[in-house]
């Protein structure tokens, strides 16, 4: 009963944050202070001063991963890569910090997982509305994205970060029994 109560928390203020972020552009506060500080007091809480050190460990392992995948490739090809806003960063340490050091690789696992199917499902959807054959457009979109010729769109990112992650709670309650 405990842990729903948590579940239900965590599920309300992270996909809050995703509808926000879809709907207007960007993630309040209410939203990641809340995640961030109630993640890392029930590491605290089940693990004392080791469990907040990994708590905060695991919010910046994730911050370094997802910086890493979106932002370093922009230092090569400017218009390549996501740029994430600070409200995308503060979520990522909240979820970083619900999960913690020793699960944050199933975090990371998740993200890229369900990163690359969106990616793919939306990029067959668009192809197929568009009426273009898919291997024609997939070259045109490529050299597109290698000469810089494709337009820069906003995208709300905050899903990509809020499905992973609530898979990995849910994956880790269920199948692990690993959170108390």
């Amino acid at each position: 009963m405990k842990f729903i109560i948590k579940l239900l928390f965590i599920t309300g203020l992270s996909v809050a944050g995703a509808i926000n972020d879809v709907k207007d552009g960007f993630i309040p506060k209410w939203v990641t202070v809340p995640l961030f500080l109630s993640g890392i007091a029930y590491h605290m809480f089940y693990a004392g001063w080791s469990g907040f050190i990994s708590s905060l460990i695991g919010s910046i392992l994730f911050l370094l991963y997802l910086f890493f995948l979106c932002e370093i490739p922009r230092v090569v090809l400017p218009w390549a890569g996501k740029k994430l806003s600070s409200g995308d960063h503060k979520l990522a340490l909240s979820c970083g910090a619900w999960v913690g050091q020793q699960y944050i690789i199933f975090l990371m696992a998740a993200y890229s997982i369900t990163f690359a199917l969106f990616k793919i499902i939306i990029y067959v959807f668009t192809v197929k509305q568009s009426g273009d054959k898919l291997k024609n457009r997939f070259i045109s979109d490529i050299k597109a994205e290698l000469y810089g010729w494709g337009a820069p769109h906003r995208e709300a990112f905050a899903l990509y970060i809020v499905v992973p992650f609530l898979l990995t709670m849910y994956l880790l309650y269920f199948y692990r029994g690993c959170l108390k």
